[in-house]
């Protein structure tokens, strides 16, 4: 299931990357490239995939306590 929604993420994050970038080609007046804002949007759209495909949710069956259980004394 997890795989299935990274995939669909990964989808979702390419339309919008284009959508983008074809909105910078049309207000500049080009056919090809997005110029140096497209080159930004670009590898931010990179980075976005980057990040859903590491992303690994916590697993909350796990023990939140803390490793260092130091008690205070209060007299």
């Amino acid at each position: 299931m997890r795989t299935l929604s990274k995939i669909g993420l990964t989808i979702v994050a390419f339309m919008i990357g284009g959508l983008i970038i074809t909105a910078l080609n049309e207000a500049q007046g080009t056919k090809h490239g997005g110029g140096p804002i497209g080159v930004i949007f670009t590898l931010g759209m990179i980075a976005a995939i980057t990040a859903i495909w590491k992303w690994k949710p916590e697993n909350k069956e796990k023990d939140n306590t803390p490793t260092n259980n130091q008690q205070l004394d209060k007299s």
